[in-house]
């Protein structure tokens, strides 16, 4: 039908531009001028009036009482609003970097929607890290100086869940210049952990250090290293194999060896072996876990550190496998074909993998022995990166996953929008980190 009302402007100079209501108000709404920003239209009057400090906004939405708008420079802003006034009541807050578009909306309940579309990320390549809600929602953090134009191939999260620790290496390159960056999500810093080598494949330990693969140039590692994710201590060298590492796991559990994959030596095959750590790293205590005809990979120790998950090419195809851990045992296959990239929920109740078709999660019940359950699926192509350089996703503590969405393999109409439902405890907490 036609419109209910139609609303003349007192000037026909201007060109107005999205409207968006103001709930509570029926007589005015907000509106964008062409050069000029948001403005408050009168109803009755038609008149227009520029909102201080929205000058060089974009668009903008009312929420409870905030207003939320777009800058000219990409960014999502928000600050406290008198919808009876048209007065900004508050000072801003950023709440979103490289926002293209206007692809964005509040709510009066204090839901923030919008679509990231992080320009420079995508000129440069480089991933952003976000975390994925098990009904499939992806929400991004953002993406800092130090992690622009990076690939994010691992990744591992704090025991208390504020911390990320990183394996990333330049766009582009052949993974010479491969580092640990860490990510304090609670204070929004990110700066580079290694620096010596090339760098990967983090894990926490359960004295606060983070433990990585340290190797020369593109060959394979040949020690495992460990340093305070603060660099408050220098890194000390937990192993020494000169014939190669290929990949470890470790749980911060006190006194849990590490499962290292190791390539062939003289007298030892290439497999899993189990690693006690606290000896002479030249001379590494080792023993044998899995060590067979087919290629065993992409390792990871439950929380409780009593049960292994691994993939395997056993069948002819890979997929995902459970044996006890570190005696080993019969093997419990999990995933119902191909699959890699296994992780753990914090309360060993989940096992979460990759899949072509995308992220799945299946339930266990390891309380005597282990019983396998119900398969879910996320629902959507997988976002996560890093299969060809360990697994780029890890389970937070609360059961959500976290990890890398990489632009470049994002295709056209596949758009992420990311909700953010605490919009007014979120600007709460931003206006407390502000100087006084």
């Amino acid at each position: 039908g036609g419109p209910s009302e139609v609303v003349a402007t007192s000037s026909s100079e201007m060109i107005l531009e999205r409207p968006s209501a103001i709930p509570g108000r029926t007589d005015a709404i907000l509106v964008g001028v062409v050069g000029q920003g948001m403005h408050m239209l009168d109803g009755e009057t038609g008149d227009v009036t520029p909102i201080n400090g929205l000058e060089q906004a974009a668009s903008a939405h009312v929420g409870g009482d905030l207003v939320v708008w777009r800058s000219a420079d990409n960014l999502v802003i928000a600050a406290g609003f008198d919808a009876q006034t048209g007065e900004l009541s508050g000072p801003p807050v950023t709440l979103a970097r490289d926002v293209l578009d206007q692809d964005f909306a509040a709510s009066a309940a204090g839901a923030l929607v919008y679509r990231p579309g992080d320009d420079t990320a995508a000129a440069e390549g480089g991933d952003r890290v976000g975390f994925v809600e098990a009904e499939g929602g992806f929400s991004t953090m953002d993406s800092l100086p130090v992690m622009r134009g990076m690939d994010i191939l691992q990744t591992a999260i704090s025991p208390a869940g504020t911390v990320l620790a990183l394996g990333a290496v330049r766009s582009g390159t052949n993974g010479a210049d491969a580092q640990i960056l860490i990510y304090d999500i609670d204070q929004r810093t990110a700066y580079r952990l290694t620096s010596e080598g090339t760098n990967s494949t983090p894990r926490w330990l359960s004295d606060g250090r983070v433990a990585y693969l340290n190797g020369p140039g593109t060959q394979l590692a040949t020690e495992i290293r460990a340093q305070p994710f603060d660099q408050s201590a220098p890194e000390e060298v937990l192993m020494v194999y000169p014939s190669g590492i290929d990949a470890f796991d470790a749980r911060p559990v006190a006194d849990l060896p590490m499962v290292v994959e190791l390539a062939a030596s003289e007298g030892s095959p290439a497999g899993l072996y189990v690693f006690r750590p606290g000896g002479d790293p030249a001379a590494p205590d080792l023993t044998p876990f899995l060590v067979t005809e087919a290629a065993e990979f992409g390792t990871a120790i439950s929380p409780n550190g009593e049960w292994l998950a691994y993939v395997t090419d056993e069948s002819g195809d890979i997929e995902v496998q459970v044996r006890s851990f570190p005696e080993g045992g019969r093997p419990y296959p999990v995933s119902d074909g191909r699959a890699f990239a296994p992780a753990w929920a914090p309360d060993n109740r989940f096992l979460f993998y990759d899949r072509p078709q995308g992220m799945e999660r299946r339930e266990l019940d390891v309380s005597d022995g282990i019983r396998i359950g119900e398969q879910t699926s996320f629902g959507r192509n997988s976002i996560f990166t890093g299969y060809d350089g360990g697994r780029a996703y890890d389970v937070t503590p609360d059961g959500r996953l976290v990890g890398a969405v990489r632009f470049g393999q994002v295709e056209q109409g596949d758009a992420l929008a990311v909700i953010l439902l605490n919009l007014f405890t979120e600007v709460e907490a931003r206006l407390s980190e502000l100087p006084r």
